[in-house]
């Protein structure tokens, strides 16, 4: 017991969340051979009133540990130290990795002021024709005008009626097969629904068979360029244009060809 109290210090002034400051130093206690493989550590109460903390900021801290594979929690017995720890052994640097190590100007691995550098290539080969450049925007500011291609405007989204519907859902046990998997084609009741609408708006006439759920139209766009593009294809695109849908044309092996826009779409 006087273990555990020499190891764990809380600092509730720290930035580190209570919780896991205990996590980090049952580890180092296993690390340095403290706390010995099968012991079993006090119970969450008792830690608790040891460490004068909520006994559930322990339980989360065993939580944690258990997860990352240094507990094992067993029902009506306690928290023991597994057996078998999740230790990594260091291996030897290759004597490629250490020139590169050195050629890079890199401290050697004994200076505790040693600053580790990634390697500029990786130790993979991988078709360099596939990285393309690609520049996603952050979520705007709040309080900033946004002037985009035509996002809708979230404010007309019923996002309380959508809110309460969700957590009304959730509430009903029958529901809970819905967060796990479904059909790789998208949920059926979804494409039942969208097939219906589609057959009575747009005069179609399909089912649900023919619907294939995307998450966003860059993913369908990917499915149809790789289904109906071949390698060093021309795909004509305007310009100004879609970016994105471009660099999805591309990394399908198509050849981007530019044609200027005017008022009535593509200068054909």
């Amino acid at each position: 017991m006087h273990v555990i109290e020499e190891l764990i210090q809380i600092d509730k002034s720290a930035g580190l969340p209570v919780y896991l400051q205990i996590t980090q130093a049952v580890v180092q206690g296993i690390r340095q051979g403290k706390l010995r493989k099968g012991l079993r550590l006090p119970g969450a109460r008792r830690l608790a009133d040891l460490l004068g903390i909520n006994r559930l900021t322990v339980a989360a801290a065993f939580n944690e540990l258990e997860a990352q594979g240094w507990l094992e929690i067993r029902p009506q017995k306690g928290a023991f130290v597994k057996v078998n720890l999740p230790m990594l052994s260091p291996k030897k640097l290759t004597d490629e990795a250490a020139a590169s190590l050195t050629d890079s100007g890199v401290a050697s691995l004994t200076d505790s002021a040693a600053v580790f550098h990634l390697p500029e290539k990786p130790g993979f080969t991988y078709e360099e024709k596939k990285i393309l450049p690609y520049y996603s925007q952050e979520f705007p500011p709040a309080g900033k005008l946004v002037i985009d291609d035509g996002f809708p405007d979230p404010r007309l989204a019923p996002i309380e009626d959508l809110v309460r519907c969700i957590r009304s859902f959730s509430r009903l046990s029958f529901n809970k097969k819905y967060l796990t998997y479904g059909g790789s084609q998208g949920t059926f009741f979804l494409r039942e629904t969208l097939a219906a609408f589609l057959n009575d708006t747009r005069g179609l006439s399909i089912t649900p068979e023919n619907i294939l759920i995307t998450k966003g139209t860059q993913m369908g766009l990917y499915i149809a360029a790789s289904l109906l593009i071949k390698r060093d294809q021309v795909v004509i695109v305007g310009t100004p244009g879609y970016a994105r849908a471009n660099h999805t044309f591309q990394l399908a092996g198509a050849r981007i060809s530019c044609i200027p826009m005017d008022d009535m779409c593509i200068d054909t």
